[in-house]
């Protein structure tokens, strides 16, 4: 896949991918950080060892202080929290190790990735401005749930949650976002709870940012797979109405030539065009 100018040429959201680093991860041919490749790369990469890290304390977490306390809900949420973050390593481990396969796949958000994507590109620009609004709607949606989440502990600042400990006193730790407060007492969490609080809400962040990145890369083949083959339908209406071949014909206007203007030799070259372009959006 070639490097993308603009929007205008592609369905493809350019200026979300930038803002969110995955064009930069995909493009590694060409995107360069002070003259260097896969900079980017290696930015995500320390991002998933750092939610690996988090993960392995709050599956200690979830091992030690819910089985102590009985409570079952606390260990559920520890776990979860633990599935949910190694999971969003896994597929941005996957578009990492793919990603030029991935890039190649996104070919098909070209306009000219068919013989004849000019023609039709009144279609795929309709599709083009649907998968642009769909994205910014779905990433507005997770930053806005993603802040209120990191401010939630701001707002409620004086929740406490009461631990037992094995030598059977209580401690009471600040209401936090992932209460990493394993092997620490209370007054040092209590005392740090900014810091910690930080490195808590920098792994809610990171979690977002892949969710966001492989969902929009999904939505984005998805938005591009549906355009392409209704342009390919709208064009397959058009043999035998309008020739594919030449340059000035717009596909979604069906206007019926003169019969002696029609010849075999284009609709079969139009019908062939159309195979094979079909046959290459599937591949």
């Amino acid at each position: 896949m070639n490097s993308h100018g603009s929007n205008s040429d592609s369905i493809f959201n350019l200026k979300l991918a930038k803002i969110f680093g995955f064009y930069q991860i995909l493009d590694t041919e060409t995107v360069t950080f002070l003259g260097r490749h896969n900079v980017y790369y290696r930015i995500f990469v320390f991002l998933i060892v750092y939610q690996c890290l988090l993960s392995a304390i709050v599956f200690l977490n979830g091992l030690y202080y819910p089985v102590n306390n009985n409570n079952i809900i606390q260990a559920m949420f520890y776990f979860g929290f633990v599935v949910n973050v190694l999971y969003g390593n896994y597929k941005m481990y996957i578009i990492l190790n793919r990603s030029k396969v991935i890039w190649d796949c996104l070919s098909i958000t070209k306009f000219d990735f068919t013989s004849y994507g000019v023609q039709g590109r009144h279609t795929l620009n309709v599709w083009r401005n649907l998968s642009i609004k769909y994205t910014n709607i779905y990433v507005m949606f997770y930053l806005t749930i993603s802040i209120l989440t990191v401010a939630s502990p701001m707002v409620f600042n004086n929740s406490f949650i009461i631990i037992k400990n094995q030598d059977g006193l209580s401690s009471a730790y600040r209401l936090g976002l992932v209460n990493l407060y394993l092997f620490i007492s209370d007054e040092t969490y209590n005392s740090y709870f900014y810091v910690f609080h930080i490195v808590e809400s920098l792994g809610l962040v990171i979690n977002t940012l892949f969710i966001i990145i492989v969902d929009t890369i999904v939505n984005t083949l998805a938005f591009a797979l549906a355009g392409q083959l209704q342009m390919i339908s709208t064009a397959f209406e058009s043999v035998g109405h309008k020739s594919l071949h030449f340059p000035n014909n717009n596909v979604d206007n069906k206007i019926k030539l003169p019969n002696e203007n029609i010849k075999y030799m284009d609709h079969y070259k139009d019908l062939k065009t159309l195979i094979i372009d079909h046959q290459n959006i599937l591949k």
